[in-house]
């Protein structure tokens, strides 16, 4: 951010496009893409950047290892504590509140049997439905 701002002495704004590695909370770093400007208006500046992240993390449903898409779209005007954090804080604080509360393999994932924990996207598990006990007695009905 400083090479940013020290680049708005002979300039009123500032194009900037940034690759970075960043924890979002997933498994490990995870790849993210920044591009915006900044620009000072008068004493002020203003940062406006688009972003995209690829999060690396496990299905909320079957566990299995996913990855998930996260686009963020950010303008705000920022102030003396902001300028200090820099771009990638910045940008890191953002993609963590844009991250969806569930991220899913798939939108029609099947997730785990909860009787023997198999993963019923690769297939049917073997566990018999419990019966409720109300109506136990009109399974001998359809027996007979």
């Amino acid at each position: 951010m400083k090479k940013l701002i020290s680049a708005l002495q002979f300039q009123n704004s500032v194009e900037f496009d940034e690759n970075y590695l960043l924890d979002l909370g997933g498994e490990g770093e995870d790849k993210a893409h920044i591009w915006g400007r900044l620009s000072r208006e008068g004493q002020e500046y203003v940062l406006d950047y688009e972003g995209d992240a690829l999060l690396s993390s496990t299905c909320d449903r079957c566990l299995e290892a996913c990855q998930c898409s996260i686009h963020v779209d950010y303008c705000e005007q920022l102030d003396e504590e902001t300028m200090e954090m820099g771009l990638e804080e910045i940008a890191r604080q953002e993609f963590i509140l844009q991250r969806p509360l569930q991220i899913l393999c798939s939108q029609d994932c099947k997730g785990l049997c909860i009787h023997c924990g198999a993963n019923l996207n690769k297939g049917a598990c073997n566990c018999e439905a419990p019966v409720d006990p109300r109506l136990e007695k009109l399974l001998t009905l359809i027996k007979d």
